[in-house]
């Protein structure tokens, strides 16, 4: 039981996870600063892993 409840946790973090990239994604809003911080909010909070905040950081500072 411990098993599938982890397996559950684990899998409504990455339906989270990839929410949160695909409105990051498609918002564009604010600064690239802005959104540097907020994917640097994310990776904090672990919702998204290291190389996913670094893909995150590139797109901001591509687009200025």
């Amino acid at each position: 039981m411990t098993k599938r409840a982890t397996e559950q946790q684990q899998e409504m973090q990455r339906q989270q996870a990839e929410y949160v990239r695909s409105v990051v994604a498609t918002s564009g809003g604010g600064s690239s600063a802005d959104q540097i911080a907020s994917a640097k909010q994310l990776l904090d909070a672990g919702t998204i892993t290291q190389a996913e905040f670094d893909q995150m950081k590139a797109k901001a500072l591509a687009t200025t």
